[in-house]
């Protein structure tokens, strides 16, 4: 991305006032970082097309905490046997609070707060298999 951090979330923002919770909202529409992290039009688009059980989500946060375990759950989910690695490698951790003002960091926090909501309601009314804590509820 050649604009600034500041100028890339204030164009998103600008075009995306909201986080997006319905595909409808974002068919058609240029969009980018942002609102490609909201999943739930992505899913409800899948689910369209996949039935439920093909489907696994895994918080992020569980696998940091727990690759190995988190890994061999994956693992059962897809029918293979267990196995363990020797080792869990970092790859490509970001050091974002360097990058972004508090300013912006709240700007975020509040605009994917909907979402994240929304996502943990939706996980659970639909029954998905999840790896990880969605523990927000509405």
């Amino acid at each position: 991305e050649e604009k600034s951090w500041e100028a890339f979330v204030g164009q998103e923002l600008e075009l995306f006032p909201t986080a997006p919770l319905e595909f409808d909202q974002i068919k058609g529409k240029p969009h980018r970082h942002l609102v490609g992290s909201c999943v739930i039009p992505f899913i409800q688009e899948w689910l369209t097309i996949f039935p439920k059980e093909q489907f696994l989500f895994v918080r992020s946060e569980a696998m940091f905490a727990d690759p190995a375990g988190v890994l061999n759950q994956i693992f059962g989910f897809l029918g293979l046997p267990s196995h363990q690695l020797d080792s869990f490698s970092v790859l490509n951790k970001g050091n974002y609070a360097d990058k972004m003002s508090a300013e912006i960091a709240k700007q975020l926090e509040a605009w994917f707060a909907p979402h994240e909501l929304a996502l943990a309601n939706f996980l659970r009314r639909n029954d998905l298999c999840v790896i990880g804590e969605f523990d927000k509820q509405s």
